[in-house]
């Protein structure tokens, strides 16, 4: 009987040290912590973004999307020292992907480094000649460098390959102002209004401006 009760308790013991092993919970895999990043960016909550972005590279430490996502939630942090840091260690996970170079363009756009900011909107547009997004920030560095004839050859450029895209549409109004051509300014501004309303109400009083300045 004794006996008994000491194989008995003995189980007990066993059991009890076993049972936290099997109650632990299963890790997250780089997947789930990607996705929980990519869901707190897109709502803003950019701290967690970057808590779950890095738990995902230390799951997969060579995965493009994540890297790519914690350097945009480092941006939103104005974190831009470490969004250069992951845009640069993503594009050389996956040198043909535009996304990185765009990006970084937008940094140094941002930054007024217009120079090394169209250097890399240009790598942008021969990876990916088809997207607007590279062109529309080379029409806006062009324009800030006072360089009118190519910042409307690249605005009309993006708003060509994507006519929804308010920034490009923006900054080839502007130099179409600067070129005197007002009946083309006055149709990006018709254009702004169904697309970013704050852009064409900046827009319309510099075509005013204009045409009294010059008249």
């Amino acid at each position: 009987m004794i006996f008994k009760k000491i194989i008995f308790v003995s189980f007990l013991c066993i059991a009890c040290a076993i049972q936290p092993v099997f109650a632990r919970p299963a890790k997250k895999t780089a997947d789930e912590y990607f996705r929980e990043g990519f869901d707190s960016f897109q709502r803003k909550d950019y701290s967690k973004a970057i808590q779950s972005c890095k738990k995902c590279l230390r799951r997969e430490r060579d995965s493009f999307d994540c890297s790519f996502l914690l350097a945009k939630a480092y941006w939103g942090k104005k974190k831009d020292g470490a969004a250069v840091t992951y845009l640069k260690k993503a594009s050389r996970m996956n040198p043909q992907d535009f996304r990185p170079w765009v990006s970084l363009g937008n940094i140094y756009l941002k930054k007024r480094n217009f120079k090394q900011a169209i250097s890399y909107f240009e790598k942008a547009t021969r990876l990916a000649p088809g997207e607007a997004m590279a062109y529309s920030g080379l029409g806006e560095c062009y324009f800030r460098l006072k360089d009118n004839s190519k910042a409307i050859f690249y605005a009309d450029k993006a708003v060509a390959l994507d006519p929804r895209d308010s920034s490009g549409r923006y900054f080839l109004g502007r130099a179409l102002i600067e070129a005197d051509d007002q009946m083309g300014a006055l149709e990006q501004y018709n254009a702004l209004l169904t697309l970013d309303a704050k852009l064409a109400a900046d827009l319309l009083p510099r075509i005013k401006y204009k045409n009294f300045r010059d008249a």
